[in-house]
């Protein structure tokens, strides 16, 4: 088996065309290859994780962005790396964008929800009694209402947002793991994950110039090759 650096923004742009499916495949890769490399397992294996994020309609895939997430950090700790290669000024931009993205498509898709709910009572009410004050009444209505929903998603969305940004600035160390659950809560998938990618590539560019602390057949020397998990002839 080898391990070799992903592209994230490819991988990306492949979760969003694909509605997910990509994403799927690559929470299996990278579950499998921390394992592989840890040697020291915190999940289940890479289809049973996938497998238990369908059934339980995403839930397990928070524990499990925990979970993988200590295990990429004692990995990196264990071959004297830092607990996260990633800058708090890159989560602070990301998280300042994706909240923009989230309110944005949340308030489109809850007005869209709205707007059909209240046309479809108003209709009826139109074609029998003829009266425009009701249309009135109705797309009044639908106005107060797309109001007190827009602030309210603003309010939750900005909150997650504060929170992420509090766990970025004020954790007393480098890791990373609740970060990346909060981040996850703000319905970042696919950019959560990448995170963890980039932590990864992070750690197979670094690992030649730093001292495995697991056997030996996982060593490799050249920062650009993939790295292999057989074991050396003897």
């Amino acid at each position: 088996m080898q391990i070799q650096k992903r592209d994230i923004a490819l991988s990306i742009v492949l979760t969003v065309i694909t509605c997910g499916i990509y994403g799927l495949y690559w929470m299996y890769k990278l579950t499998n290859e921390i394992h592989a490399l840890s040697g020291k397992p915190r999940t289940v294996d890479g289809g049973t994780a996938v497998l238990y994020t369908i059934l339980t309609f995403t839930i397990y895939f928070y524990y499990w962005l925990y979970k993988i997430g200590e295990e990429l950090v004692e990995l990196r700790r264990m071959n004297g790396l830092s607990d996260d290669s990633v800058s708090n000024e890159t989560y602070r931009l990301t998280t300042i964008i994706m909240t923009i993205v989230s309110i944005f498509f949340m308030t489109m898709g809850y007005t869209w929800q709205i707007v059909l709910t209240i046309f479809a009572e108003a209709a009826p009410m139109h074609s029998a009694l003829s009266r425009d004050n009701d249309v009135f009444f109705a797309i009044f209505f639908m106005g107060i209402v797309l109001i007190i929903v827009f602030f309210w998603i603003v309010f939750i969305q900005s909150a997650l947002s504060c929170g992420i940004l509090w766990a970025v600035y004020e954790r007393k160390d480098r890791n990373p793991t609740l970060v990346y659950l909060l981040m996850a809560l703000l319905r970042t998938y696919g950019f959560t994950v990448s995170f963890l990618q980039l932590s990864l590539n992070d750690f197979l560019l670094q690992r030649g110039n730093v001292t495995p602390a697991f056997p030996t057949e996982f060593i490799h020397t050249q920062t650009d090759s993939p790295v292999s998990l057989q074991k050396p002839l003897t």
